[in-house]
């Protein structure tokens, strides 16, 4: 009638405790391929005179007057920024005013604030509606 092994009850399911995944500590973000992360900046007030070599991204809200400014990544001409010199860099944004050559590896973009006198040589180059340019252009 009684059988042994119903009259036996089995042990109550374990609760398991919620696993919580630890907390990875937040890195900063990592550059796009090919891109430094470093950025030099000549800030708004500042003045160089002579030429200006950099081997990270640079960004001009400032003023250049000289024969060259290069860098071996990116340079960005900002709204504030005034370069009198030839520019050569990868990729080149110009949101200000530039009196020089330029030539960009990659590309060159004018803003429709940029102001630019001066020839450009870059397989790419854009121009926003209202950017000033004289000058010309080889794609080549």
């Amino acid at each position: 009638m009684f059988d042994k092994k119903s009259s036996r009850q089995a042990p109550p399911p374990k609760e398991e405790a919620p696993v919580m995944a630890k907390p990875t500590p937040s890195a900063p973000p990592a550059a796009p391929a090919g891109q430094s992360a470093k950025i030099a900046m000549v800030g708004e007030g500042i003045s160089i005179t002579g030429d200006v070599a950099a081997n990270s991204n640079l960004k001009v809200e400032g003023r250049i007057e000289g024969r060259a400014v290069s860098s071996s990544h990116d340079v960005e001409v900002a709204e504030s920024g005034v370069i009198k010199a030839s520019i050569t860099a990868r990729v080149i944004k110009i949101a200000g005013a530039v009196a020089g050559d330029v030539n960009g590896s990659e590309k060159v973009l004018i803003a429709k604030s940029g102001r630019v006198q001066g020839n450009i040589v870059a397989p790419r180059v854009q121009l926003d509606y209202g950017a000033l340019f004289r000058g010309s252009i080889d794609m080549n």
